[in-house]
């Protein structure tokens, strides 16, 4: 039974280790924004999307998850909703999704 307790330990303290590394490494964070914004163009290939936002600074992004699967559906000159996550700096790491607004 000791070593059953010793054993759980162990593991405990090592998995919480590795937790406290992973919070240390310096991970980019899972804050996600939305942004509308006008659809410069959009490279499926490199699947990046480049947009102006509203305040007309033009950005190139790289596009993940759902916005890589359904890249081809935008056109340049579509305004859309873009869900982007953000970098701790500020900057937009990656959009993750998009949805197209009617004109």
């Amino acid at each position: 039974m000791r070593k059953f307790a010793l054993v759980i330990s162990l593991m405990l303290t090592f998995s919480l280790a590795l937790s406290a590394t992973a919070l240390a490494s310096g991970k980019p964070s899972n804050k996600s924004i939305k942004i509308t914004g006008e659809i410069i163009s959009v490279d499926p290939m490199a699947k990046t999307i480049t947009f102006k936002d509203e305040k007309g600074d033009s950005k190139t992004v790289t596009a993940l998850g759902k916005a890589a699967t359904y890249i081809r559906s935008l056109k340049s000159g579509d305004k859309a909703v873009l869900s982007c996550r953000q970098k701790d700096t500020g900057e937009i790491e990656s959009i993750n999704n998009f949805k197209v607004l009617k004109k």
